[in-house]
């Protein structure tokens, strides 16, 4: 598993972003987005960088975890109960 903030960490040289994308497919790795942002921004860029679906989002500085299931996001409840 790779946990990665975004910006100014997984974003910021494209070049090198795909590259690791490829070689985690490659391993069936599983990437988790560590962001600030929340999920609709994460979203965003997803679609506009053309990046897989990470497997799960933790979202606003740990305030909310999106597991992936079925190709669609749930908020993680228990988390969501603990904080």
């Amino acid at each position: 598993m790779i946990c990665t903030d975004l910006d100014g960490t997984f974003i910021g040289d494209d070049d090198s972003m795909y590259q690791l994308l490829r070689i985690m497919d490659s391993r069936d790795f599983l990437l988790v987005f560590n962001t600030g942002r929340h999920l609709p921004s994460v979203m965003g860029f997803v679609e506009e960088m053309g990046v897989r679906k990470p497997d799960a989002c933790i979202c606003l500085v740990g305030t909310e975890i999106y597991l992936l299931s079925g190709g669609e996001y749930l908020m993680d409840s228990d988390w969501r109960q603990v904080i």
